[in-house]
């Protein structure tokens, strides 16, 4: 068997799953998942999502590295899972929620954050953070030192 469920939901692969796992992404090493088909036994096709592909050629890469855990995230995340998220502090935070980037539920005394508000801004501060190392590499490239 190609691969075996063990204990837990564990998944081993065997040497040559684990090869042919090498194979498909050296040729895709360069490239984005863009569209994906699955042709099955019946020879009926079905679509899937590129995001999804991606997602399961990074775990499969990262499978042939070492042993990898896959887990969904919950829809709501405490202030601290949030943060590590984001990689800022608790305080950094709740000084988003208090310029209204963030929506925060509160429970008590505790901070709860919509899974999705997390991912979203992670993804908007991300794309900020790379225009902006752009623009920097840009300018970088149109400088020239003055010759004395």
């Amino acid at each position: 068997m190609a691969s075996e469920l063990l204990t837990r939901g564990t998944i081993a692969l065997d040497d040559r799953l684990e090869a042919e796992t090498r194979h498909l992404l050296a040729a895709v090493a360069e490239s984005r998942v863009a569209q994906a088909t699955l042709t099955l036994d019946d020879g009926g096709h079905v679509e899937v999502d590129p995001e999804l592909a991606q997602t399961l050629l990074d775990i499969l890469d990262r499978a042939t590295r070492g042993p990898v855990t896959v887990s969904t995230l919950p829809e709501q995340l405490t202030s601290s899972a949030a943060a590590d998220m984001l990689g800022v502090s608790r305080p950094t935070l709740m000084k988003l929620v208090d310029q209204q980037r963030l929506h925060v539920t509160r429970v008590g005394s505790h901070a709860r954050f919509a899974t999705r508000d997390i991912l979203d801004l992670k993804v908007e501060r991300d794309a900020r953070r790379s225009a902006a190392f752009d623009e920097l590499r840009r300018a970088d490239d149109a400088f020239e030192p003055s010759q004395t």
